[in-house]
Parts: structure tokens; sequence; C-alpha cells
């Protein structure tokens, strides 16, 4: 199964106070997402690519961290962002990444700063999780952090998204929302639902694959909603996706996302170019303080 959804980060300093943004496209097979944040007078984009984040096990388990501010002192890193399964010893299962790599290819702007993380030397489906492309520097003034995070989900998967995405958006102050999932082979009777890493309780519903959020949307509730068999937990089969919820109301968001076309039509073009002819079909913003 093919995943279409990636996005764009986007933030800067407001009065002394940090505003982060995300912008997100929904483009045919990949998950892109990317970050800029400006601190006074430094900017850092940051992106994550991950390629076909359902199909892993069928076809290359790697993604990208991007970073276009060569002219200063980034520090690329990668880290798993939650445990997605069970695991004794403790990581066993949910190894951390491999270091990233740099790379270069002609395709990239000049001066890009591209790391390659590999995860197809995990032992059997331990790339199954959450990962997080962290970039670090100090403007000479205080040490800042921007992160942007993806979902990998096995190929061979028993749940997954209904709707095919590994990310869902909505906004503050939105009147609910429902997390659903397609269920295969599975014992309906066992399932269970995680938000990150804590358990959620269970609804009385017809369907369990799905869980509904009830009354106005918070900041709170965004995260990796995580639908899965009780007993089968460590075998890294079940169904991810990834609720980002917007720091504006839904009419306030179409007016920034028209107002920040202007200044994005760069990374869009480098997106664009790396992945041919790919229509967007989604955008939306997320923004947090």
């Amino acid at each position: 199964m093919a995943i279409r959804s990636n996005g764009e980060m986007i933030g800067m300093v407001m009065t002394g106070v940090q505003l982060c943004t995300l912008y997100i496209y929904i483009f045919g097979i990949i998950s892109v997402c990317k970050f800029r944040c400006c601190v006074a007078d430094d900017k850092v984009f940051i992106s994550m690519v991950t390629y076909i984040p359902t199909s892993t096990r069928t076809t290359k388990a790697v993604y990208n961290c991007y970073v276009n501010s060569p002219e200063l002192d980034v520090t690329v890193s990668t880290r798993r962002v939650i445990s997605t399964r069970e695991s004794d010893p403790l990581n066993e299962r949910n190894p951390e990444p491999p270091s990233p790599e740099r790379v270069s290819h002609s395709s990239y702007p000049s001066g890009a700063l591209v790391y390659w993380i590999d995860l197809r030397g995990f032992e059997e489906d331990f790339e199954f999780g959450t990962y997080a492309c962290d970039a670090s520097w100090n403007n000479g003034l205080a040490d800042f952090t921007t992160s942007v995070s993806n979902v990998i989900m096995l190929s061979y998967a028993r749940i997954y998204p209904a709707d095919g995405m590994v990310t869902q958006t909505v906004n503050i102050g939105d009147n609910g929302t429902t997390i659903q999932m397609t269920l295969g082979n599975v014992a309906q009777d066992r399932l269970s639902w995680r938000h990150n890493e804590d358990s959620l309780p269970t609804q009385s519903t017809s369907n369990p694959g799905t869980y509904n959020i009830f009354g106005p949307i918070q900041k709170r509730d965004a995260g990796v909603y995580i639908c899965y068999e009780s007993d089968r937990f460590d075998e890294a089969r079940h169904g991810m996706q990834r609720l980002i919820v917007r720091g504006v109301a839904k009419q306030i968001a179409g007016v920034l996302t028209a107002l920040v076309s202007v200044i994005t039509v760069t990374m869009e073009e480098f997106v664009m170019m790396r992945q041919g002819g790919a229509s967007v079909l989604q955008d939306s913003w997320e923004q947090t303080v």
C-alpha cells in the first residue's frame, strides 16, 4: 500500500516568542516534512523525506534529513520519538537509528546539507516506529533545536490507517475528530489503543478500529495514535497515525497559508523537482508557541 503524505513546517520569532508553523502537502508515495525556523536573524530549514512509509520490508527503509542553512553551525541528529512495541531487554526491538550520513547529489541546491539514515541494517522488522530529524544550533545567545517527525509502518501490517495517511491534521477548538483504522485478520475483541506511550480507555463503539476524540480539540490531543492487538504489541503489525493539531483557528489558518506561499516557493520547487509530477492534494498549518 502506498502512502500519500508530506508536509512543510515553517516558523519565525514574533516579539521574542518562537512561532512554529506546519505547512503540509500531500504527494504521491513519499512522505516529506519540512521545518523552517527563524531565530532573530538566523534561519534553519529542516526537511524529512521518508520513502513509502507503509511499505518497509518490501522496499528501502530509509529517510533523509535535509538542512538548507549551510551558513549556520547546525548539528543534525536523528532518534526514535516513542517506543512502539514491547521490548525485553529494553530497546532490543526499538533500536535507535544509525547516525546520519551526509550525502551529496546534483539535484540538491548548492550548499544544501543532506543526511541519509539507512534502517536496512536493522534485524527482522525493527525499523517499524516513529522517527525524528533534529537540527540544533546556537545563535550566539542561546541553544535551539527544531524537529520534524514521521511514521514508518510495515508493508504486511494487520492494521493500518483507513484513509491511507500516516498523519491527520485538525485545528485547536475543532469539535472532536476520529482516528479510524482498517482491520485485517485481527481479533477485534482484543483491540486496544494508545496515545503515544499511554494506554487509552476502551470506548463503546460498534467499530473497535475507531477511536473518537470528543469535545474541543486541545494541543494535548496531538501525537501518535496506535491501534493494536493487546497480546501482540511486540509484533509491530499495528496501525499508527500521527494527529497534528494546528495552534490557530481554521479560518485563520487559511489566511496564513495564503500569506506564506510566497516565501516557501523555493522549498516547494525543490520537493517537486525530486518527486517529479506529484500533485498537491492538501495543505494545512500547525502553530506552536
